[in-house]
């Protein structure tokens, strides 16, 4: 059996924590998958407050 490449176990986690993300906030959405300087973007989901 192969083992997975660091970069196939970071995309499965990176899967799972957005669908963890998704079931948490209990509503359709979308997802954008983005690469780079993630420190720069803001997310707000509809209806939370925002800061």
């Amino acid at each position: 059996m192969a083992v997975p490449t660091a970069a196939v176990v970071i995309v499965f986690v990176t899967l799972r924590l957005l669908e963890s993300a998704a079931e948490r906030l209990d509503r359709p959405c979308t997802r954008r998958e983005r690469s780079g300087r993630v420190e720069r973007e803001v997310v707000v989901a509809p209806g939370t407050p925002s800061c």
